[in-house]
């Protein structure tokens, strides 16, 4: 549908730029860093008359069997001049639970990182100020089949839309939004079972998982069965996405690797719309791509197979503490004795997720997979005794 929306083009006139843009440009215009003399490529944007009419939108969302969506933000209901009319009880309760991942994971077209959003449609700002899809996707396909993938990617490349993957949003480097993007939303592509795996590579319990499948359903599926699988320290993020293809963190990582390190095989449609299986024996350069190559970087994941591992006993505590009543010398010092005991939190086969600010150090947790209470306890040991000695306030 043509949009009222002014954007700034997203192709340059000036051949000279800076790195900075040059990196957007590259994405946005297919531009070359090696040859700057190529004439751009430029994605149709919606305020470009190549951007399909309204009729081939209808048409295109009657073969995705009526999954496509406009996008409305979330945040229209906190403005006057808007997609949908203001309304004040809604909006309050919009900003109060902004901050929660559900917020924006059951969105279409929500993310988690607002500045990506560059202010397009702010539930915070004013509410005679302006609610633009802006930086949002402008459509979105909710995909529940491969075939829903490949026809996406087949209408994106003939009409030269920005195409853009997403999940739940989490992606804090603005990958699961793009301007006059058409998105592929892999929320609801969830099916999930344990299986039974045999390769010459491994062997032994697994778990195949749709790509919109989330870290604590995979968990709730994998302890029902009495295992467990290696997952994001936030429960909302989805596996299968950039969470497993950029490497994958967790509280399990010492104990078996990182989540990349679990996957057996991808179900991926490349950007031909060709359906594939990648495994160590099939296609194994596309598997090793996607084991840690990035999100969407090389196609995009339908399904996940990854290893499974039987449940076991596992110590985990929290820890924080503050520069509350202590000289700024002695909280960096406590700060450097913690970090002197993280080499032996990951060789007892532990991973401790922290954070730091100029005021407070906490741990979110520290989780040793078939440690013990006694075990945690006297790694924190030294720790602890350096807290009380210097009476720097903490709690556990």
């Amino acid at each position: 549908m043509k949009s009222s929306i002014t954007m700034a083009s997203p192709c340059p006139a000036r051949r000279r730029l800076y790195l900075a843009v040059l990196l957007v440009a590259a994405q946005l215009c297919g531009l070359s860093a090696a040859d700057d003399t190529s004439p751009p490529a430029c994605r149709c944007m919606p305020q470009d008359p190549c951007w399909p009419e309204d009729q081939l939108w209808a048409r295109f969302n009657k073969t995705v069997n009526g999954n496509l969506i406009a996008t409305v933000p979330i945040a229209s209901v906190c403005h006057i001049d808007s997609f949908t009319p203001y309304d004040q009880s809604q909006c309050a309760q919009l900003q109060s639970t902004w901050g929660f991942p559900e917020t924006h994971y059951e969105s279409s077209s929500s993310i988690m990182a607002p500045i990506y959003t560059n202010l397009s449609c702010n539930a915070f700002s004013s509410k005679t100020s302006p609610c633009t899809i802006g930086n949002y996707v402008q459509y979105t396909v909710n995909a529940t089949d491969a075939a829903h993938v490949q026809k996406t990617i087949h209408f994106a490349a003939r009409h030269n839309i920005r195409l853009v993957i997403r999940n739940t949003g989490h992606d804090l480097l603005g990958k699961s939004t793009g301007a006059g993007g058409l998105a592929i939303w892999m929320h609801y592509m969830n099916d999930m079972s344990i299986v039974d795996y045999d390769s010459p590579i491994y062997s032994g319990k697994a778990v195949k998982m749709g790509a919109g499948v989330q870290s604590f359903e995979a968990s709730d599926a994998a302890y029902r069965a009495g295992l467990v699988i290696v997952g994001g320290n936030c429960p909302t993020v989805g596996l299968a996405g950039g969470y497993s293809q950029g490497g994958g963190h967790g509280q399990l990582v010492s104990h078996v690797g990182l989540a990349a390190d679990q996957v057996l095989e991808w179900e991926v449609v490349l950007a031909n719309g060709k359906l594939v299986t990648a495994s160590p024996t099939n296609h194994p350069d596309l598997y090793w791509a996607l084991s840690g190559g990035g999100g969407g970087t090389y196609g995009v994941v339908v399904s996940m197979t990854s290893k499974a591992y039987p449940e076991l006993p596992t110590a985990s505590g929290n820890l924080t503490f503050s520069d509350t009543g202590v000289s700024r010398d002695t909280f960096f010092a406590a700060v450097a004795m913690f970090v002197s005991i993280l080499p032996s939190i990951g060789d007892a086969g532990g991973t401790s997720i922290w954070w730091l600010t100029n005021t407070t150090l906490s741990t979110t947790p520290t989780t040793i997979p078939g440690g013990t209470a006694t075990l945690s306890n006297s790694l924190f040991r030294p720790l602890i005794a350096f807290l009380e000695q210097n009476k720097i306030q903490y709690s556990k």
